[in-house]
């Protein structure tokens, strides 16, 4: 397995750990929770760099991507920046919230009434399980990442991305993906950048620094076309 599917893959499951408290079992911080169920079925070190993904000053030292050394801790680090800038929530050092249910949005823009999406304990569940399953009967390099993809998005597409309180538009699957994405295309940037990410200064990277292109692109047109359709009260 190389870096960058080593990567996608703890990016992807890096947030695991909160669906111990939204099957309503006590558990730690998230974190350690994601650290506890993915070293029962997959290697130590792919264990460590999803679950070490919080930088902030309440996170205990030894969960933070500076607790590891090497490449570990390269991308730990590269896993926490594409987790701040998918998730963009205050941290608590709490998990709150952790039997709110996610709002459709859609009902939201139509009549301004949350409507809330109810989700199923058993599907936590059957997801964990098929993680178990899936990563004890193969090595983690032999499983594709289009299958983890599939199996994330039917079983936790109504799981909310996160255990605060307030309301949640965002689903776990949704999130996780996201982060894989940031953090694979930050992988690309500083490998361009600095050749050897071992020469990279995490932590002083200016917030304003450019390393995403944002790219809109209409294959069919179809998009141009709704946007320009003049009824009014259309679902865009």
């Amino acid at each position: 397995m190389n870096d960058v599917e080593l990567l996608a893959l703890c990016s992807f499951l890096h947030d695991v750990g909160k669906l111990v408290f939204r099957a309503g079992r006590k558990g730690e911080r998230h974190y350690e929770e994601t650290y506890n169920i993915l070293r029962e079925f997959l290697p130590e070190d792919i264990a460590e760099i999803a679950s070490h993904h919080h930088e902030s000053k309440i996170t205990p030292f030894e969960w933070k991507p500076s607790a590891l050394s090497g490449e570990k801790k390269i991308l730990a680090e590269i896993i926490s920046q594409a987790d701040n800038i998918s998730s963009a929530l205050e941290r608590e050092d709490e998990e709150k919230g952790t039997s709110r249910k996610m709002v459709n949005i859609f009902s939201t823009l139509r009549n301004g009434k949350r409507r809330e999406i109810d989700y199923s304990k058993e599907d936590i569940e059957n997801f964990l399980q098929t993680l178990k399953v899936l990563f004890s009967s193969m090595k983690a390099e032999e499983v594709p990442l289009g299958f983890l993809d599939v199996i994330s998005r039917t079983f936790l597409i109504n799981i909310p991305e996160t255990t605060m309180s307030g309301p949640v538009e965002t689903s776990l699957y949704s999130h996780q993906k996201l982060t894989a994405a940031f953090a694979v295309a930050i992988y690309h940037y500083l490998l361009e950048k600095y050749e050897d990410l071992r020469n990279f200064p995490f932590g002083k990277v200016s917030e304003n620094e450019k390393c995403f292109l944002l790219l809109e692109i209409d294959i069919s047109g179809i998009q141009k076309f709704l946007y320009h359709v003049g009824m009014k009260k259309a679902l865009r």
